[in-house]
């Protein structure tokens, strides 16, 4: 039994010291040796094979980056709108503003579906020379977008084509956004109508106060732009002031504000709206 042993041991170490020799051989074939068809100097071809990768992880990068600077612009866009991507006639509209509720329903954005259409526009826009369309998914500050085919680097060295690189430019980034933002302010709308439907002026300037005391988005009573306020008929609009998103203007990146507008009715059955 230990002669047989020790002869196993003995095969053992021939065998890894043969695997450890091919390693080495490997090695020095593919950096050191330069084949007699091979241009250049030895491991070059290697060497641009490592620069054409580094090129599509700079194309990646690039994606990415365009996908998060079109997510704040897009964010940024529907706020404006209240949540919506075009004015909402369901609870009726004044100037350019939606309503967030009549007298007895409310009509709050599908911010989500309505940011991820927007953001297609807008992201697709800035890459359209490549074709490539995309399913997207976001939840909080996370954007994912999953592209329906490749693209092809072309790989050439010594003068031939010796073949693609094949990359799929999908990406997740994290936004300075969080999109479900929406949520809040729902939640403050429902509070501010149900609590001062039957009540006046008094009743919304204290509730403001409340909301701004406990939370980062900033309340006050008219549009951004300081144009409406009081529309008549029990009808309110409101502006609120998010945190800032870095975007591009057309000539270098800036930051700006999140503002949302949205009306507000306080004429409606308070019953029915609680």
């Amino acid at each position: 039994m230990l002669l047989r042993s020790k002869k196993g041991m003995v095969l053992y170490y021939i065998i890894l010291i043969g695997f450890l020799f091919a390693i080495i051989y490997y090695f020095l074939s593919a950096h050191y040796v330069k084949p007699a068809n091979q241009p250049g100097f030895a491991g070059e071809m290697q060497l641009k094979f490592l620069e054409e990768a580094s090129k599509v992880q700079g194309k990646r990068y690039y994606f990415e980056q365009v996908a998060k600077e079109s997510a704040h612009e897009t964010a940024r866009n529907i706020s404006y709108l209240g949540g919506f991507r075009n004015l909402n006639l369901d609870c009726g509209i004044v100037g350019s503003i939606s309503f967030w509720n009549n007298e007895t329903n409310y009509c709050w954005p599908e911010y989500k579906k309505n940011f991820l259409i927007s953001f297609d526009n807008n992201f697709l826009e800035e890459i359209s020379e490549t074709g490539i369309n995309y399913d997207y998914f976001v939840k909080e500050k996370t954007l994912v977008g999953a592209a329906d085919d490749v693209l092809l680097e072309d790989f050439n060295y010594g003068g031939r084509l010796l073949g693609q690189l094949a990359w799929r430019p999908s990406f997740s980034v994290e936004i300075d956004y969080n999109l479900d933002e929406y949520e809040d302010l729902f939640a403050y709308a429902r509070e501010l109508i149900v609590g001062c439907s039957e009540e006046g002026e008094g009743c919304i300037d204290r509730k403001l106060g409340e909301f701004n005391a406990e939370s980062d988005l900033k309340w006050q009573k008219g549009d951004c732009t300081g144009t409406f306020d009081d529309v008549g008929d029990g009808r309110r609009v409101f502006c609120v002031k998010g945190k800032k998103l870095r975007v591009f203007d057309g000539e270098e990146y800036v930051e700006k504000q999140v503002e949302y507008q949205f009306g507000l009715n306080f004429a409606g059955e308070k019953e029915a709206l609680t």
